[in-house]
This record gives C-alpha cells, sequence and structure tokens, in this order.
C-alpha cells in the first residue's frame, strides 16, 4: 500500500530582484543601435538626427534608473497583494510570461511595471514564481481598477 504524504505549498514568492545583465544589454544595445542609425543620416538632416538622438540617449538613461529602482526584496502573496521595498502594493495584471522573463502590472508607490528577469534573481524563485502564475494560483487582486 502506497502511503501518500501531505504537500504543503507557499501561498507566497520571496524574490530579490537584481540588475539583470541580458536585460540591461539588450535595453543599452537597442538605444544605441537607434542612435548609431539616426547619425548616419545624410548630412542635410544631421541637426534634426543630433536632436532625435539626443532625446533617445535621455530616453535611455530614464529607462535605466526606472530598471534600476526595481532591485530590491519582493513577495507577491497568492491573493494578489505584495511586499515590496516593506510597502504593501497590489497586483493587478500578469502581462507576460516567457522563459526568460515575467512583466506585472502592480498598483505601487514605486512603479507600476514590475519586471522579474531569470538572471535577476535566484533561478529556484524564479521558477516557484513561474509555477505559482502556471497553476493560476498567484492572481491579481479583483479590487484593484486595471488600467
Amino acid at each position: 500500500m502506497i502511503k501518500l504524504l501531505p504537500i504543503t505549498t507557499a501561498s507566497y514568492v520571496d524574490l530579490k530582484l537584481n540588475l539583470s545583465p541580458r536585460l540591461n544589454t539588450a535595453l543599452s544595445l537597442c538605444y544605441f543601435s537607434a542612435v548609431l542609425l539616426l547619425l548616419s543620416a545624410p548630412p542635410v538632416f544631421l541637426p534634426l538626427s543630433y536632436f532625435f538622438a539626443e532625446a533617445l540617449l535621455f530616453e535611455w538613461q530614464q529607462t535605466y534608473h526606472y530598471y534600476l529602482r526595481q532591485q530590491g526584496p519582493l513577495r507577491l502573496y497568492s491573493d494578489g497583494n505584495l511586499r515590496w521595498h516593506d510597502q504593501a502594493g497590489e497586483l493587478i495584471a500578469v502581462k507576460l510570461v516567457t522563459r526568460w522573463l515575467v512583466v506585472l502590472s502592480v498598483a505601487h508607490d514605486r512603479n507600476q511595471w514590475l519586471i522579474i528577469c531569470y538572471d535577476g534573481c535566484d533561478v529556484a524563485q524564479y521558477r516557484h514564481l513561474k509555477m505559482m502564475i502556471h497553476l493560476g494560483l498567484l492572481k491579481p487582486n479583483p479590487s484593484v481598477d486595471k488600467p
């Protein structure tokens, strides 16, 4: 006779978010490629190209700082609540789940989007997050208005 032991599953996921080198490199390459493409314009359009190149570099800097603010401890509860940097927030929606990336829409003081890369946290924690999303254990909070 086979005796099955009860299995307990945690109702939350603990993550320690760090800077993802792959996401940082991909974003930087995209922005700098666009700047080089703009600067390779004919000489007649160079003043306009310089303006757009400077705007792209400024946007890259803002995106980089936005992503740097996402580092730190994160706990996602199965009922849609979250604790991030010791502040309460709520999960609005799961926007994207891939092998390398999870994008969540959150209602929090720090950010509206939460980008979690597999190389930006512990691999076991990332697998646990994906498993909870896949099994439907991590549900958005229905009381929050979706944008």
